[in-house]
């Protein structure tokens, strides 16, 4: 019996796609000053990122290209909102260079990982977090909450960090399993 092809065009990974392109609408809002429009299209943003999981459990769609899918639409919103306010808004250019580093060394490891395994590996809760941190950065930077901004970010930078290392030490983890049944050693852990 032959599987199945993943399923999509789901009403759950189109939540995730429509947030990836929520983005525009946002950033003309800012060049236009239209904070309120900004603020709530970002509001519904955040909202869009719950609905998704929401659908996928309660329609039993959960997918491992969902759970892909996910996050690379939170990365894309959120990295394109980041980029604006380094260039417009006085974010420091190395918050924007630290959450690249993280994100690119993590999709990199969790891709072999996945490969490796056929395994999706899903957020830890730091990383969820830190999304979180981010998300409230980028509201203060747009909202110009002084000081409270610059707090933000540096709150936001430190659980990034700890996320990053908490990824990379599962990552090794489950690599250096990898090595081993590659070797031919009976013992994983």
């Amino acid at each position: 019996m032959s599987k199945s092809p993943p399923k999509i065009f789901t009403a759950p990974n189109l939540v995730s796609v429509s947030r990836a392109f929520l983005v525009i609408p946002i950033v003309i809002c800012l060049k236009n000053d239209h904070l309120l429009g900004a603020f709530a299209l970002m509001v519904f943003g955040v909202f869009t990122d719950f609905l998704d999981g929401f659908l996928a459990r309660n329609m039993k769609s959960v997918s491992s290209f969902g759970k892909v899918l996910d996050p690379v639409a939170d990365k894309i919103a959120i990295g394109n909102l980041l980029i604006y306010l380094v260039a417009f808004e006085g974010l420091p250019w190395w918050f924007l260079t630290i959450l690249v580093s993280r994100d690119l060394t993590v999709a990199a490891s969790a891709a072999f990982l996945m490969s490796a395994h056929k395994k999706a590996f899903q957020a830890n809760f730091s990383g969820k977090v830190s999304i979180n941190l981010i998300a409230l950065t980028i509201i203060a930077y747009i909202m110009n909450w002084m000081p409270y901004k610059i707090y933000i970010m540096w709150a936001a930078t430190g659980v990034m960090v700890i996320s990053w290392i908490r990824y990379l030490r599962v990552y090794f983890i489950y690599f250096k399993i990898h090595i081993r049944r590659k070797s031919g050693s009976k013992t994983y852990a």
